[in-house]
């Protein structure tokens, strides 16, 4: 079993952060980590799979916002938390076009 490492990050000085704000970026920086530090050599199973039948495979973390009212639903997703929320702003205006509430 390997040994577990550990890094320090400095979070911004003006901002108060809670116990549940820094267990997401905990939970963040691992799943970063992850990412980063793949197994050298082959790629994992299902890119070999989707690239065996000619797609592109890009991977990454994503932000996610989601937006609901009464039983309308909208979600979207971006590379920062600006894009998805421009993102989400955009699907919940085509709730209001031609005067639909």
């Amino acid at each position: 079993m390997s040994q577990t490492q550990t890094i320090e990050i400095r979070l911004p000085e003006d901002r108060e952060f809670s116990e549940a704000d820094r267990a997401i970026l905990s939970r963040a920086c691992e799943a970063l980590a992850g990412l980063t530090c793949r197994p050298q050599g082959e790629p994992a199973a299902q890119v070999r799979a989707m690239t065996a039948q000619g797609w592109r495979v890009r991977y990454g973390l994503t932000w996610h916002a989601q937006a609901s009212r009464d039983h309308e639903y909208e979600e979207a997703c971006g590379e920062t938390p600006a894009e998805a929320l421009c993102k989400l702003c955009q699907l919940l205006g085509l709730h209001s076009i031609e005067g639909c509430p």
